[in-house]
Order: C-alpha cells, then sequence, then structure tokens
C-alpha cells in the first residue's frame, strides 16, 4: 500500500548499521518500537530501513513515482557547503546518489520547505547538475504539533502592563542565533528582555562572540521550568520542560525568534512562529528571506501599527538582523501605557492570526500520504520523547 513512499531523516531511522536508532533524546527508543510493534504491519514500510528501501526501488527501477517525505529540510547537502549553514540531513544519501537515483527512477519530494523547488533549481545551477526531481510538495513543520498536541487548548491571551519589552528564548546554540543575540547585546537590548540561552547540544564555544554575548555561557530566564536530563548519550543538559515556557512568557509584549534555518535560506516554519500566533502574542521571528510575505499570502495579518516589516524580508542576513534591532531600539523607548496602547490597537489581528493559524490547510499531495499523516505516523519525530507519545499511531 505504501510501496512507493519513503521517509528521510527521522528520529526512528534506523542507524548505518541497519539496526541502531541515531536517537539522543532522554527517553529510550524502545519504548517507541514497542508501540510500533501494535500499529498496523504495512505503517512500518515507511518507519523503519528507509534507506534499504529507497535503493531497493533504484536498483528495481521502479516506474511508479516514489515520494519522498522529508522530516526537515528539503535536499542532501550539495558539494562545498559550509556545515553551519545547512543541518539536515538525507541519512547518509549524498547530492550525488540522489540525482543518480531520480535520473533512473521518477522521485518527488515531499517537505516543509516552501520555497523548495526555487532553491533546488539554484543549487542545481550552482552546482552544474541537471535537475531531475519532478515535483516538490510542502507541508507544515510543526503545525499539527502545535494545533493539536503541545499547545491544543490555548487562546489567545493579550499580554499588558509586561515589564518586559520581549522575551527571547534559544535551547540549542546554532550560528543565526548567536548572531542575533550578539546584535541584541551590542544595541543594549537585552536588559529590556527576558532572555535563555540554554546550549544544549554544546555548540557554544564553536560560535562567534559578538560585543558581551558570549555562546558558551548558559543563561536562564526567571521563572522559567527548566530541568537537567540524562540524553542516552551520556550527556547532562538542561532542557525546557513542557511546554516549553512558564509564566515567564507572559511578563513580554514581543516573541522574539531565531527560526530553523536548516538549508541556507530554506524557509521553513515551526513552533518557533507558530507559538506567537498561538497565543496571540506579536511576534518578530528572525528567518529566510520571504518568510513575511508567506505568511501575508496564507492570510495572516501583519502588525504595522508596532513593527515596520520594510527590511524583515531583505535578502541580506546582517540587514534582516539589523531591522529587529531597529523596531525593538524604537519600541524600547515607550512606556507601559504606550505599549499597552499598541498592544490593543492590534487585538483584533492577534484575534484574527490565532484563527487563521487554526484553520491553515495542511495538506498532502496523495492520499496515502494523508491516512499515514492524519495518523500521526509520519511525521513521527514530532510525537516522539513527549507526554503527547500516547497519540502514536492514533487518529485525532
Amino acid at each position: 500500500m505504501y510501496d512507493n513512499i519513503v521517509y528521510i531523516g527521522g528520529e526512528l531511522e534506523d542507524g548505518k548499521d541497519g539496526n541502531s536508532s541515531p536517537h539522543l533524546f532522554e527517553i529510550n527508543v524502545q519504548e517507541i518500537f514497542d508501540r510500533l510493534n501494535i500499529l498496523d504491519p504495512a505503517y512500518k514500510t515507511v518507519i523503519y530501513s528507509q534507506r534499504q528501501k529507497l535503493l531497493k526501488l533504484y536498483k528495481e527501477k521502479t516506474k511508479d513515482m516514489v515520494y519522498l517525505v522529508l522530516f526537515y529540510g528539503s535536499l542532501p547537502k550539495p558539494p562545498n557547503i559550509n556545515e553551519r549553514y545547512w543541518e539536515t540531513n538525507f541519512s547518509d544519501i549524498s547530492w550525488e546518489l540522489l540525482h543518480d537515483i531520480a535520473n533512473t527512477i521518477p522521485i518527488s519530494i515531499v517537505s516543509t520547505v516552501v520555497n523548495a523547488q526555487d532553491q533546488y533549481f539554484e543549487l542545481c545551477d550552482k552546482h552544474n547538475t541537471k535537475p531531475s526531481i519532478q515535483k516538490f510538495y510542502h507541508y507544515h513543520n510543526n503545525l499539527k504539533f502545535v494545533r493539536q498536541f503541545a499547545f491544543k487548548d490555548s487562546k489567545p491571551h493579550i499580554d499588558l502592563n509586561c515589564n518586559k519589552l520581549f522575551i527571547c528564548m534559544n535551547g540549542m546554540a546554532k550560528i543565526h542565533r548567536a548572531m542575533l543575540v550578539g546584535k541584541l547585546s551590542q544595541a543594549d537590548l537585552l536588559q529590556h528582555a527576558h532572555w535563555s540561552w540554554l546550549d544544549q547540544n554544546g555548540k557554544g564555544k564553536e560560535l562567534p562572540r559578538i560585543h558581551s554575548f558570549d555562546p558558551s555561557q548558559i543563561v536562564t530566564m526567571q521563572n522559567d521550568i527548566l530541568i537537567t536530563r540524562n540524553r542516552q548519550d551520556g550527556e547532562k543538559v538542561i532542557t525546557p520542560e513542557w511546554p516549553y515556557f512558564g509564566k515567564v512568557y507572559h511578563d513580554a509584549y514581543i516573541d522574539v525568534s531565531v527560526e530553523s534555518y536548516g538549508q541556507l535560506e530554506a524557509i521553513n516554519y515551526t513552533e518557533k512562529t507558530w507559538k506567537s500566533y498561538m497565543f496571540g502574542k506579536p511576534g518578530l521571528q528572525l528567518a529566510p528571506a520571504g518568510h513575511y510575505k508567506q505568511l501575508w499570502d496564507w492570510g495572516f495579518q501583519p502588525y504595522d501599527e508596532l513593527f515596520d516589516y520594510t527590511k524583515l524580508d531583505h535578502p541580506n542576513l546582517s540587514t534582516r538582523i539589523n531591522a529587529i534591532v531597529t523596531n525593538l531600539q524604537r519600541l524600547s523607548s515607550k512606556s507601559k501605557q504606550e505599549m499597552n496602547n499598541l498592544i490593543n490597537s492590534i487585538e483584533h489581528k492577534l484575534i484574527h492570526n490565532h484563527k487563521t493559524l487554526r484553520t491553515l490547510p495542511d495538506p498532502m499531495p496523495t492520499a496515502d500520504l494523508q491516512h499515514l499523516y492524519d495518523h500521526n505516523v509520519i511525521p513521527n519525530d514530532l510525537l516522539f520523547g513527549t507526554p503527547h507519545m500516547k497519540h502514536f499511531g492514533v487518529k485525532i
């Protein structure tokens, strides 16, 4: 039934030895495997041994369209790309091997990257690769997780009389986050923020220091909900406890975040964007160019009364960072009453955007893919290692 669907890049994907999982969360991976064993056996064909499945279809030279469903990102790393700017993976399927496969069997990619096709053609041109992927389809990263699990019962919460202008939470240490927080530090804006830097992946020491911001140092927020856990690889990490933040989130007027930059300027939306709309808080995201235009195209309304969006979608990353800094500098001089008035002036938009998020369509390109998505079989990682594991394989 699912012979032509291959799920790439998930936490449950087999390791290179065909047996071990690369899973590094704090919950034993066997618990998930045990759950999967009671599901429809046909589901297992889109969870286990996906690399081998793809190579088998390649060897057999299937004539049927093969759908590669990506948990995160849309492409394997092209040649000579700085790994700091390309974090997505394709198991160990290389750029060259994918094109060998796609020149032999029909391949379409289903991913969370909105501009996947445009980016693909640009990269093919840059690396002298003949385009061979037939079609690209998009589904929303983490949208289902946010709407049906993480913040299922949340309602717009219009935050007034806040003690801080903005909140900026950073779990994993990444280059774009270091750049933004460093610039916020340089502009002396962190005094107006609740902010955290947890360095969960231990990469802070590899990132640049900007002004007084040291990405190797842990910074936590007052009244934040944190816990120290042991990962399966033995590392101790500080992580936000469910649901990622406490009451401190509502003591700031604006949610400032850095969206996931998985592969260069690939436009991708996660809970870092969705949560501000879900909770009725105006948000500023440092994201690839086109991020905001796409949101408006989907029906979300801009907060023009509060933000100047002129350069937030600029092609240059530094320009986008400076645009966020400039917006916050302008607002930092305002009193609580002035900020309350601004927030009240956009309350109707905050409610509209919450409703838009609740009803944003998220279709899959085929009936089989839609069935797997509706039953939470793919993308399975959204439910892994959370209190919502009980929903695995159960239709909502």
